[in-house]
């Protein structure tokens, strides 16, 4: 069994996406027992780790509360307490970092926007340009100021313990990056960057542009000043009771809260093209600071395992994903004889972080566009240059002009039927993105087209096959219309300027709206 992992090194901003806009630009007034707007776990897949949600105010009402505020609600009927929220005084935009764990909880049970006495009319998604992991507990970026900066609240510490890691990525090109860390809130003891030179475990890297406090067991009954001067302080009880607070003039890019490495229960093993497929002498994870790496050069696939040995002995404890968690990083679990079948082939880094069950590919290598066909039942399964897909982005590969009969198999492949080898097992109807699979089954098409055009995303390995009928042949329909995005996301509000396949009673066209 085998499967594509897409995976990049960085992502791109793009234009925000609006998930929801209220009737009026009042807005609609919050009630934590009435979610202003939800998403089910199906529709929040779409919002990744390193994403932002923004979220427009358009006023507060201190006469309802006297902490107006928005938060965004773990399910979809009132989940409690929020996943997070900000107090608000009046009208602004309201950002939310999406961090893993907010991430992975509201893929598996959806996600509410809500609040007390505010009115919100926008609801939008950010796609993010920080690359984000599981130990990300907050990212921005944020200019802090003396008075305004970053909060990390207490629920991240509770079980903060001796060799835990703090570390704060800012912005080194700034000005000025003087960061004030106060443990335990703004009464708690205060460690500004500035004084980081009289502390062993305090460090601020100015060529990398981290800063780095290392929880050593000293920092139970840590005695700063002499005499009557002393002060003593628990970094462990300050980080439980109150958190940190960090201020002063400096770019914060994201936090880190890091656990203390422990000592590997288990080897990982990888076999590939980068070293000749022997399970017998295969390459060995290196371990460091909690997390597995491997190099594997020029590859395109890959099998991992617990065990080495023989074959049987290798198949039999294969990790897969279970889940994308977005920016590279997978939810994975052991099973029998997997192997990963990447983007390209490529220089990857592969991260294995057992605490959190999750697997990450990243490159720097640049994608190259691929010789992509249509193959099937309509050329013999061949390669044929007149079913040739083309690309300008190396994204979105298409072909125009394609007739087809109802009944038609086929797949998207190279020649080799190697990287690109996708399938389905839905069947494929006109006018319908669906998702396919590396190595799946052979798609069969629903209903005959003519001059129709497939398109295929080689990144969210999506495929439509558009008739272009428009919205004239949906018309007559009394029903009312219901908007998808090319990814098969229903759209509440759509947007002028995109693209939609639009549902109206039984019939299925793709439109520019």
């Amino acid at each position: 069994m085998s499967a594509a992992v897409a995976a990049m090194a960085f992502s791109v901003s793009a234009e925000p996406k609006v998930l929801w806009e209220a009737p009026s630009a009042e807005g609609v007034l919050t009630d934590w027992g009435k979610p202003v707007y939800s998403l089910t776990a199906a529709d929040a897949a779409q919002i990744k780790a390193g994403d932002k949600i923004v979220i427009t105010v358009a006023s507060a009402d201190k006469e309802l509360s006297q902490y107006p505020q928005v938060s965004i609600i773990d399910g979809t009927n009132g989940g409690w307490p929020p996943l997070i929220g900000s107090i608000v005084n009046e009208a602004c935009e309201v950002s939310f970092g999406i961090t893993y764990d907010i991430a992975t909880k509201i893929h598996e049970n959806g996600i509410s926007f809500n609040g007390n006495a505010t009115y919100i009319s926008k609801v939008m998604l950010e796609e993010g340009s920080i690359e984000v992991g599981p130990y990300t507990v907050w990212f921005g970026p944020k200019q802090c100021a003396w008075g305004d900066g970053v909060s990390i609240p207490k629920e991240v510490f509770a079980d903060v313990k001796a060799g835990d890691k703090i570390k704060v990525q800012f912005d080194k090109s700034a000005s000025e990056h003087t960061l004030q860390i106060i443990l335990g809130g703004w009464s708690g003891w205060n460690l500004p960057t500035y004084e980081a030179w009289k502390y062993d475990f305090y460090t601020v890297d100015e060529e990398t542009g981290w800063i780095t406090l290392d929880l050593v067991e000293a920092l139970a009954a840590y005695v700063v000043g002499e005499g009557d001067e002393a002060t003593t302080y628990d970094a462990f009880s300050l980080l439980k009771n109150g958190g940190v607070v960090m201020q002063g003039p400096c770019v914060v890019n994201q936090v880190l809260f890091e656990p203390a490495a422990e000592e590997p229960t288990v080897n990982y093993y990888a076999v590939g093209s980068f070293q000749g497929w022997d399970p017998e002498s295969p390459a060995v994870f290196t371990f460091a600071d909690g997390v597995y790496t491997l190099v594997a050069e020029k590859t395109a696939s890959m099998k991992i395992s617990t065990m080495a040995g023989n074959w049987d002995d290798f198949n039999s404890a294969t990790i897969a994903p279970t889940d994308n968690i977005g920016n590279g990083v997978f939810k994975f679990e052991v099973k029998q004889d997997y192997q990963f079948t990447l983007d390209f082939e490529a220089d990857w880094t592969v991260t294995i972080d057992p605490s959190n069950q999750t697997i990450k590919f990243t490159t720097e290598d640049a994608r190259p566009e691929f010789d992509i066909y249509l193959r099937g039942d309509m050329n013999g399964w061949g390669v044929d240059e007149a079913w040739k897909l083309t690309t300008t982005d190396g994204n979105l590969y298409t072909l125009a002009n394609v007739s087809m009969e109802a009944g038609t198999e086929f797949k998207i492949a190279d020649s080799a039927w190697g990287t690109i080898n996708y399938g389905s097992d839905e069947t494929i109807a006109p006018d319908t993105a669906v998702t396919l699979v590396y190595n799946g089954n052979n798609c069969k098409l629903t209903q005959s087209v003519e001059n129709a055009t497939v398109e295929f995303n080689l990144t969210d390995k999506t495929l439509l096959i558009s008739t272009g009928s428009g919205i004239e042949s949906i018309s007559s329909d009394n029903a009312s219309a219901v908007y998808y995005n090319l990814q098969g996301v229903k759209v509440a509000n759509p947007t002028k300027g995109n693209l939609y396949i639009v549902k109206k009673g039984t019939k299925t066209s793709k439109v520019a709206f």
